[in-house]
């Protein structure tokens, strides 16, 4: 059973863009966001991203007057048999710009409809 409550955006209005922090390279990637959670969201970028990658992300939430700051890891990325295309990530936040854009983010989510998961 998931830790929090997720919910499903419309990636057409749900932008994201991702910088790796662990690496050489200082490339933002954009992308979009399928489903987000207080602890985690679930992202569709062109290129695939490594398991355990540290990043920092950039999420639009349309209607609250900014962007969503945080800092997080790969935990998942989907098989390709499953999910041809674009590359869809799991990411779980580590930290979080500050306390307000943790806030926000449960706010958010709140206001929303979560999606029920199976056990």
């Amino acid at each position: 059973m998931r830790r929090a409550p997720r919910v499903a955006l419309s990636p057409a209005y749900h932008g994201v863009t991702v910088q790796q922090q662990d690496s050489e390279s200082a490339r933002m990637i954009e992308g979009h966001v399928c489903d987000l959670s207080s602890t985690g969201t679930r992202i569709e970028l062109d290129e695939a991203l490594e398991p355990g990658a540290k990043i920092g992300i950039c999420i639009n939430l349309p209607g609250t007057g900014c962007d969503l700051i945080a800092s997080g890891r790969v935990v998942r990325i989907f098989d390709t048999d499953d999910d041809p295309g674009t590359r869809r990530h799991g990411i779980e936040f580590t930290r979080f710009l500050n306390d307000s854009h943790r806030r926000m983010l449960q706010r958010y989510v709140h206001a929303t409809n979560p999606i029920r998961h199976a056990a």
